[in-house]
């Protein structure tokens, strides 16, 4: 769970977003080891979290169809990174879900809502 976590803080989800948003600056390098803390994990996915989204306001959908390289040699088209970022987000949220279900921890999102 902890590998899982780390690629969402300094992964692909992180390069695609500023591909996608043909970014300014560039996406944060983040080293996370498996023996760092909770704490500094979970700071790492919410400030890679908080990247993205920045990233993604700036998206422009006149230029969806303009090609970058991905990956170092890999040419795709801007709303094609764009699909596939969603895709990878589904990816690692449906594995983390069932990492949790198999400890016995209902996932956040399948929580029935708080009553008021």
């Amino acid at each position: 769970m902890k590998t899982q976590l780390r690629l969402l803080a300094t992964g692909m989800m992180v390069l695609m977003a500023a591909g996608v948003a043909a970014a300014q600056q560039a996406a944060p390098d983040v080293k996370i080891a498996e023996t760092d803390s909770k704490d500094k994990l979970v700071a790492a996915i919410k400030d890679s979290f908080a990247f993205c989204a920045a990233s993604l306001e700036k998206v422009d959908d006149s230029k969806l169809g303009e090609q970058f390289v991905m990956f170092g040699t890999r040419p795709m088209s801007r709303g094609g990174a764009l699909v596939a970022l969603g895709g990878s987000w589904t990816d690692h949220y449906a594995t983390e879900a069932i990492y949790l279900r198999l400890n016995g921890i209902l996932p956040p999102t399948a929580q029935p809502p708080e009553k008021k």
